[in-house]
C-alpha cells in the first residue's frame, strides 16, 4: 500500500510542475471566403448574362451547366477542406454553390471562347420582322433558329451590319468544348 501511495504523490507532483499547453483558436478565415464566394456569385451573373447573346444556348442549358458543375464541386469531400480550415457542413454547401461552381463555369466559358474554330456563315431568308425597342427579331426560313430568339435578333444601338432586308447571315466559331458562338450577324 505504500508504493501505491508513493506513486500516486510522485504523478500529482508532476502535474503541478508541469507546463500548460495553451490552446489558442484558430483563426477563422470563412467570412472571409463566403465573401469571396458571394462576389464570385454575383460577378459570374452579370459576366454570363451579359454575354449571353454571344453564346448559342437557351437558358435551360445554362441551368444544366450550372447543375453539372454543381455536381463537380460536390465531388470534393468537405475533409479536405477541413485540413485548413474550420468548415461547417452549411459552408460547405454555400462555397460549392457560390463559389466554385460559378468559377468552374466561368472557366469553362473562357476555355472554350479563347479556343475556338475559324468562324463559317450560315445565311437564310428573312421571312418576316419584329421590332421592339430597338432591336430586330427575325423570322427566318424553315423556322431557323426559333429557339434561339438572341441569335436571330439585332440590337440597332451596337455595331451591325445592315445592307438590305432580303438574307439574314449569321458568322460562327465553334468552341473547344462544343459551345456554338455567334461572332457577327449581317442582314444583306
Amino acid at each position: 500500500m505504500k508504493l501505491r501511495k508513493n506513486r500516486f504523490l510522485s504523478t500529482k507532483r508532476e502535474n503541478k510542475n508541469s507546463v500548460k499547453k495553451i490552446d489558442f483558436p484558430q483563426k477563422d478565415y470563412m467570412s472571409s471566403i463566403i465573401a469571396w464566394s458571394v462576389f464570385i456569385y454575383f460577378m459570374s451573373a452579370i459576366i454570363i448574362l451579359s454575354s449571353y447573346s454571344y453564346y448559342v444556348l437557351k437558358i435551360i442549358n445554362i441551368v444544366q451547366l450550372f447543375c453539372f458543375f454543381l455536381a463537380i464541386a460536390f465531388l470534393i469531400p468537405i475533409r479536405y477542406y477541413r485540413k485548413k480550415l474550420n468548415m461547417s457542413y452549411y459552408e460547405y454547401i454555400f462555397v460549392n454553390f457560390l463559389g466554385i461552381t460559378p468559377l468552374l463555369f466561368l472557366l469553362t466559358l473562357g476555355v472554350n471562347s479563347a479556343f475556338k474554330s475559324e468562324p463559317y456563315v450560315e445565311t437564310y431568308q428573312i421571312v418576316n420582322a419584329i421590332s421592339t425597342s430597338g432591336t430586330m427579331i427575325y423570322i427566318l426560313e424553315n423556322d431557323s433558329y426559333q429557339d434561339y430568339e438572341h441569335v436571330r435578333s439585332i440590337d440597332l444601338s451596337k455595331d451591325v451590319i445592315i445592307e438590305g432586308n432580303t438574307f439574314f447571315s449569321i458568322y460562327f466559331t465553334d468552341g473547344l468544348l462544343g459551345i456554338k458562338m455567334v461572332e457577327q450577324q449581317r442582314v444583306h
